[in-house]
């Protein structure tokens, strides 16, 4: 491969890397991420900040609660 395809190589990857993160981005803010880190369950649930697992085991749980109540 010489020099300038590997150029368009790699300037093509860095166009798509940056297309997928702003895309990530997008969508973790739509979501209601405005920390890192932060968890999405169920992608309807944003735990942010580090929880104990105790909490995030009582988030889960009040969740499928409200699912199986609402059914």
């Amino acid at each position: 491969m010489d020099r300038d395809e590997f150029m368009s190589l790699t300037a093509e990857r860095e166009r798509s890397l940056v297309e997928e993160v702003i895309g990530e981005h997008n969508e973790a803010i739509e979501q209601g991420v405005t920390a890192v880190p932060t968890m999405v369950i169920d992608e309807v649930l944003p735990i942010q900040g580090a929880q104990e697992v105790d909490t995030v085991s009582r988030w889960i749980e009040r969740l499928i609660d409200r699912r199986l109540g609402g059914a």
